[in-house]
């Protein structure tokens, strides 16, 4: 066929030319400073933003935004490719973990995304939030409650 490839995704059938097929994905990590945005490698970019910034909620309609609640989350909040036996904590009321790569397959995420999803953490590893597919105990998108800061996701 030419080097093409054909790959079947849940109910698709996808087919690959040669080098979309041979794209290469490569771990990363960087720490997210304060009002400044991080251009991921594979798409979209990210930021961590002051809670009560006025850009924050002018938002294009595509930008994903959650608030770290208060006291909950240490510094430096890191941006990362994910890693082997990452789990993150989706129940305040249940202290189990689900592991990232479990929340993939529930939610029938075909394999070439998983490997570009990023990984949001704290100082101490813990992962807050899975752009687009989840987020921790420690984050809410509600404006109302008690916060300090603000993560914006635009893809």
């Amino acid at each position: 066929m030419g080097g093409w490839q054909a790959r079947k995704r849940y109910d698709k059938l996808i087919f690959l030319s040669p080098d979309s097929a041979r794209t290469a994905f490569s771990a990363f990590s960087e720490e997210l400073e304060l009002n400044k945005w991080v251009t991921l490698p594979y798409h979209g970019r990210i930021g961590l933003f002051h809670s009560d910034n006025a850009f924050s909620k002018e938002l294009p309609k595509n930008a994903l935004s959650v608030v770290i609640k208060d006291e909950t989350a240490y510094m430096p909040i890191t941006v990362r490719s994910r890693r082997s036996g990452d789990k993150i904590v989706l129940n305040k009321d249940q202290p189990f973990t689900k592991k990232v790569s479990r929340l993939f397959v529930d939610k029938k995420i075909p394999d070439e995304e998983r490997r570009k999803a990023c990984i949001v953490t704290d100082g101490e590893g813990r992962i807050l939030w899975v752009p687009g597919y989840a987020q921790s105990v420690w984050l809410s998108e509600n404006d109302k409650e008690q916060t300090r800061y603000r993560l914006i996701y635009i893809k």
